[in-house]
């Protein structure tokens, strides 16, 4: 990491940029309609980077992978996430949108549309 050291040799948080360039999960952007502290779920977005070491055996995809689960509470709600997650040099690159109903699909799904990588 001779170039970070370089690059940042006059940086007053140097030491902060260079413990985050060792982490392995970084949360990149939580958006919630509701506080998350609510008591109740509401549509959400999670924006994780998770780094994967080459000797962790995980075979590498091509394009976006979907993940889709539902969780029936018994209290009328059912609640349900869908992960997106691609590679983006060594690291998961993944949105995790969870939902309630049609109405927050709408809602996460506009924001999902929105969204671009360059």
């Amino acid at each position: 990491m001779k170039y970070v050291d370089y690059a940042l040799r006059n940086n007053e948080d140097k030491e902060i940029i260079m413990n985050l360039s060792k982490a392995k999960t970084l949360s990149l952007l939580v958006v919630s309609k509701l506080p998350l502290d609510a008591g109740e779920a509401g549509p959400s977005l999670v924006v994780l980077a998770e780094k994967v070491e080459a000797n962790q055996g995980v075979n590498w995809w091509e394009n976006m992978v979907l993940l889709k689960g539902s969780v029936d509470y018994g209290n009328a709600v059912v609640t349900t996430q869908e992960v997106y997650s691609t590679k983006i040099d060594e690291y998961a690159f993944n949105f995790i949108v969870t939902y309630t109903n049609d109405e927050s699909k709408a809602e996460t799904d506009k924001i999902l549309k929105s969204a671009s990588f360059k």
